[in-house]
């Protein structure tokens, strides 16, 4: 009887040595005064401004303020904002930045170049793909009407053929027969131009 109760006493000691020591193994202290050291407080709902030292990932729609604070500033940024396009509020009209000349705007990378050979009128239509604006710069030989002359236009936008005429002189009675006009115009970035007269002197374009 004595022996089954010693080793019940023996048996629990056991049991308490392993516990204390286990527990006592796995605490650690601290390793900074309190209250350093805490979890970052998480984003949320709440009107207390929020700091965040790292990066912000928002895979869908992200909207800044309420309809009732439109005219307020919503946003403001100590660096760069990059995007492909610019739209408004719904998504709409939208614009390229390469339209907007962030490469530099016109001029800026660009050359004028004498495409003459390459360009005819009276039909083809051709079409801005640089990615920026480009000035085409257009002298046409200019006929009297008896001598078979025709009005001279050229025309930009961004469907083809265009329909938007950004140059125009009628058909009319130049003096000896004929005369030279020169058009110089802007075609943004993706719109078509096209050009309509009597004879083709010369054609270039900054690009």
């Amino acid at each position: 009887m004595n022996f089954l109760k010693n080793l019940k006493t023996l048996t629990l000691a056991l049991i308490l040595s392993l516990g204390i020591s286990y527990a006592y193994a796995a605490w650690a202290p601290p390793s900074v005064a309190p209250t350093g050291g805490n979890t970052d407080a998480p984003v949320n709902v709440g009107n207390v401004t929020q700091v965040k030292g790292g990066g912000l990932g928002v895979t869908g729609l992200l909207e800044v303020g309420i309809p009732s604070g439109a005219g307020s500033l919503l946003m403001k940024t100590y660096g760069n904002i990059g995007a492909d396009k610019y739209c408004d509020r719904d998504g709409n009209n939208c614009i390229a930045a390469t339209a907007l000349g962030g490469a530099g705007g016109i001029g800026v990378g660009q050359t004028w170049q004498d495409v003459t050979a390459s360009r005819a009128i009276n039909g083809p239509v051709y079409q801005n793909t640089t990615g920026k604006p480009i000035v085409v710069s257009i002298d046409i030989i200019r006929m009297q009407i008896g001598w078979g002359g025709v009005e001279t236009k050229v025309l930009v936008g961004p469907t083809s053929p265009p329909i938007v005429r950004v140059g125009y002189v009628a058909a009319g009675y130049p003096a000896n027969g004929q005369d030279e006009e020169t058009f110089t115009v802007i075609v943004p970035d993706g719109n078509y131009y096209q050009v309509f007269g009597n004879s083709l002197r010369y054609w270039t374009e900054l690009r």
